[in-house]
């Protein structure tokens, strides 16, 4: 049984409005899987374009120049002027980095997809923080060309992330070009970094009902909860979900539960075994945060021995590496 997210409703208000850092799916939809290829930039300068110039020797440069951007781990290895910071979900990760001065107007990213269902809601996000105080980056959205006539001036707080998303309907398009632009034209300005670009449909969700209807050994898997590639901490993309499964505990207070994290046949068996623990824990760990006693719950690791789509396929090892929850007592 799949265990899917749920928008909260005080958000779902936000939803109609053209561009917001709020903006969520209606209430009674969830959201997908995100569509964005290398969304968190760990592949470098690939499945997206740039109209800036990209600068390949960004680690071992003192200066990038103006319209040009680089893929990097600490801005300081991009241009001496940058502040050390880390990318948006974790210490040490990559994230782009532009130097937007003489190039207002230019596509600092941009994706196209295809396959998009007509009449749906979709959710385009993206994280962005600046990297030098004075003259900050302007954003704007373009998506098929067009602005989304909403400027966003980047905080002049250096390294301080902030999350920027809007909603969009699919109207008859089964394909979609989205772009972030910078509209800066000052000089010396528009110093910035982006991470973690984000491209969700709205999906129906029944599961109120299916919790409601919820017996002793149903097992219901997190599909929206995500991890690091070979890493236990949970992303922030995940918390939305969780925060219903806290819901859901809150409200029935006689529920116990067994969380239950697995991994597909990759690598050895002690470590599959090791890192399903690991991500069972840390999902654990988040409902002891939130307030939930560790008397309610176990969590467990089984590793590569319970998977349930063939591991000889790519798409079968995505799915079996999961983290579920069983109702042990209700």
């Amino acid at each position: 049984m799949r265990f899917k997210l749920l928008s909260l409703s005080l958000l779902s208000l936000f939803a109609s409005l053209p561009f917001t850092s709020f903006a969520q799916c209606q209430e009674g939809h969830v959201a997908g899987e995100n569509l964005i290829d290398n969304s968190g930039f760990c592949e470098g300068y690939h499945h997206f374009r740039s109209d800036y110039n990209f600068n390949r020797d960004a680690n071992g440069a003192t200066f990038i120049k103006p319209g040009s951007f680089a893929t990097v781990t600490n801005p300081q290895y991009a241009m001496s002027l940058y502040p050390k910071c880390f990318d948006h979900t974790s210490n040490g990760g990559v994230m782009l980095v532009f130097n937007g001065s003489d190039s207002p107007n230019d596509n600092a990213w941009e994706q196209e997809l295809d396959n998009l269902k007509t009449n749906t809601d979709y959710v385009f996000s993206f994280w962005a923080t600046s990297l030098l105080k004075f003259s900050p980056a302007q954003l704007d959205v373009f998506i098929n060309g067009k602005s989304q006539k909403k400027t966003f001036t980047l905080d002049s707080t250096l390294c301080e992330w902030n999350q920027y998303s809007m909603t969009w309907n699919s109207k008859n398009n089964t394909n979609v070009q989205l772009a972030i632009r910078n509209l800066n034209s000052e000089c010396y300005g528009a110093h910035f970094a982006l991470d973690d670009v984000s491209f969700t449909s709205c999906e129906p969700d029944d599961l109120l009902h299916e919790l409601k209807e919820a017996k002793v050994g149903q097992v219901f898997r997190l599909d929206n909860i995500y991890f690091e590639t070979n890493k236990y901490i949970l992303k922030e993309e995940s918390f939305v979900e969780l925060d219903l499964l806290v819901e859901f505990l809150w409200t029935k207070k006689q529920v116990e539960i067994e969380i239950a994290g697995h991994t597909d046949n990759v690598g050895s068996m002690t470590y599959n075994q090791i890192l399903s623990e690991n991500r069972a824990k840390a999902v654990a760990e988040y409902l002891k945060e939130r307030g939930i006693s560790p008397s309610r719950f176990t969590s467990n690791g089984y590793g590569e021995e319970r998977p349930e789509y063939d591991n000889s396929t790519s798409e079968g090892r995505q799915k079996n590496r999961r983290v579920e929850f069983k109702i042990t007592k209700i």
